[in-house]
């Protein structure tokens, strides 16, 4: 990396502190989309469980 003067070294470190909080940012926004999902998918499984042990055919079979 070629530096002529102090501001230009500045100026090569506060793009790269940027794009690293750019990347952070969107890695986190990535994260919690993920564990949304996966807590929703958690969720609703959970539902249709109780609604299938709820059910005629599955109270019939587990006797």
């Amino acid at each position: 990396m070629e530096v002529d003067t102090t501001g230009t070294l500045f100026e090569i470190v506060k793009k790269d502190i940027y794009e690293k909080t750019i990347a952070e940012n969107l890695w986190q926004y990535f994260v919690e989309t993920i564990e949304i999902i996966f807590k929703e998918l958690y969720d609703e499984g959970k539902t249709i469980v109780k609604k299938i042990k709820n059910t005629n055919v599955f109270k019939t079979i587990k006797k």
